[in-house]
């Protein structure tokens, strides 16, 4: 730019005005010309960004309120140079990217939209930022319904003597709740455990343990900072339901029918009498039709999973489960279940009921030779090269299994990381 004359003798051009270059994802440097000293001398300033690795800066956990309606939420936020792209690994489905934006000093942000009516719960996904110098890759967790810490699961349960008991306990909050425990009743009830890092309360209670206990479940950060919170939880077991004893029909019997001697008149003179034929014959008994075999009430009930070999990070996969019911006969009140291992979050459950890591189907008849097929899809969120294990069960409460070997399948996959 042109300056004015300066004042005093042999003075200089006044400085031009500043001027600046840079694209909209800061790859260029910026400069801006400045002013001069009264000896006719002037500086440039220049300012360059350096490229380096992206960094989250936006919060690891959101709470987004009520969902009942669809809303924007809070945006996502990094830094980098140059301006890193930002993408979400194992979103849920009511959550979708809305825009995005890149500033010239390589701060970026996308806009997070819901979907709504969302149910009440912890959501967990991860956020990854890239430019070219690098990438990464950090968690983040959606609390839907509440604002502050709480427990989401009902303080009251019920259990049955002599039946397994599977109880969800869930707490959310901001840092995300991952460790359970039960830290008072315990002595209470020493057939019940939790799973520490799902909540899922679990065992099998006996005669002796009908009545009312109480319990504390605490939920914790895990390490993070957050104050755990407990809560009271009231089981209620309840007697085993009394089988009345089996009513049996004697057979009916008829009595058996006698045929009288036979005696053929005399043909000469002299009487001649024809000597009794054969003594009376009795005739066999016949009654009702005798009790069906055992073999009626018999099945053969097999499961079967199928998926995958290779899966990775990031990435949604199917699992079939079949159960098929080889016969001879029908099975009734069939219970079907399917262990998934940890670093998996299950989009499509097909229509289970969920405890923890486990899904939960109740048929309640198999004809002989039908098959009941569920097609299921899951997410990868572990970030581990590792082998895991899908593990199913199948068994009937009013057939005996005629093959034991075949009533549980599984199904083994290697997980990459992308």
């Amino acid at each position: 730019g042109s300056g004015e004359h300066a004042a005093g003798e042999g003075g200089g051009g006044g400085g031009g005005a500043g001027a600046s270059y840079a694209d909209a994802f800061g790859t260029d440097q910026q400069y801006s010309a400045g002013s001069n000293s009264g000896d006719g001398s002037a500086s440039l300033t220049f300012t360059t960004y350096v490229p380096h690795q992206p960094v989250i800066t936006s919060s690891p956990c959101i709470y987004t309120g009520d969902l009942t309606e669809s809303k924007y939420l809070p945006q996502v936020t990094a830094t980098g140079y140059p301006a890193p792209a930002i993408d979400l690994i194992g979103a849920p489905g009511w959550l979708t990217i809305y825009g995005a934006g890149y500033d010239v000093d390589g701060s970026s942000s996308i806009n997070l939209h819901a979907d709504g009516p969302v149910a009440p719960g912890q959501y967990r996904l991860q956020v990854k930022a890239t430019n070219a110098v690098g990438s990464l890759i950090d968690p983040l967790t959606l609390v839907v319904g509440p604002t502050q810490p709480e427990f989401l699961s009902p303080d009251t349960a019920t259990a049955t003597a002599g039946s397994s008991f599977a109880f969800q306990v869930q707490a959310v909050g901001c840092p995300p709740f991952t460790q359970y425990a039960i830290t008072a009743g315990q002595s209470d009830v020493p057939w019940l455990t939790i799973d520490p890092e799902t909540g899922e309360l679990s065992g099998l209670p006996d005669a002796s343990d009908v009545g009312t206990h109480t319990i504390t479940v605490q939920a914790s950060t895990g390490g993070a900072i957050g104050a755990p919170i407990t809560q009271t939880l009231t089981v209620q077991v309840n007697p085993a339901a009394v089988t009345p004893p089996p009513v049996t029909v004697p057979p009916v019997t008829t009595p058996p029918v006698t045929t009288p001697p036979v005696t053929t008149p005399p043909i000469t003179t002299p009487p001649a009498t024809v000597p009794p034929a054969t003594p009376p014959a009795t005739s066999g008994s016949s009654g009702a039709t005798p009790p069906e075999p055992a073999s009626k009430l018999a099945a053969d009930l097999a499961v079967h999973l199928g998926g995958p070999a290779t899966v990775r990070t990031g990435r949604t996969f199917t699992e079939t489960l079949t159960v098929t019911n080889h016969g001879p006969h029908r099975a009734g009140r069939v219970h079907l279940a399917l262990r998934v291992p940890r670093g998996f979050a299950v989009s499509d459950a097909a229509g289970a009921t969920r405890h923890g890591r486990a899904l939960r189907w109740s048929i309640p008849a198999l004809a002989a030779h039908g098959t009941h097929t569920y097609t299921l899809t899951f997410e990868v969120v572990t970030q581990r090269r590792a082998h895991h294990t899908f593990r199913a069960a199948v068994r009937s409460l009013t057939a005996r299994d005629l093959n034991a070997h075949n009533d549980h399948g599984k199904d083994r996959l290697l997980v990459k990381p992308q």
